[in-house]
């Protein structure tokens, strides 16, 4: 299988970005599905313009990891075109694009486990769930 076979058959959101000025050059059809955005759109925004507004300098901070590293992980939160957040966790691969060093990265969705994650703190803090509980149902459930 060929990269092109892997980022624009691939069922997970992926784009890739220009290193120096974080411009998204290529973008596959399923973040264009997820985010929302036109491919027009999307070659239109940096992957900066994608933080919430709270997180782009934490986002500049990577910068020096992006020239410096092969792969980089962060987790954030994104604007979906909708205007709606979602959390997500990203791997991005240094690779050549059209004769340049980019990033390649792989978006991960995952505002559910977030929330998951969250209901279950609210409910071990009001007392409606004992710790004890919900470590028995995660490790024995069938």
């Amino acid at each position: 299988m060929n990269f092109d076979n892997l980022f624009y058959q691939s069922p997970q959101p992926m784009l890739i970005f220009d290193i120096d000025t974080y411009l998204i050059l290529e973008v596959n059809a399923a973040a264009i599905a997820h985010y929302g955005y036109s491919r027009e759109e999307f070659l239109s925004l940096s992957t900066r313009d994608l933080r919430v507004s709270e997180e782009r300098v934490l986002f500049d901070n990577l910068k020096s990891r992006f020239k410096a590293s092969d792969n980089v992980f962060a987790e954030g939160q994104h604007l979906l075109r909708s205007g709606k957040v979602i959390n997500v966790q990203i791997v991005s691969y240094i690779v050549e694009f059209k004769q340049k060093k980019c990033r390649l990265a792989h978006i991960h969705d995952v505002s559910s486990v977030v929330r998951q994650a969250r209901n279950f703190e609210i409910l071990v803090s009001i007392g409606a769930l004992s710790p004890r509980i919900l470590i028995f149902n995660l490790l024995f459930r069938k």
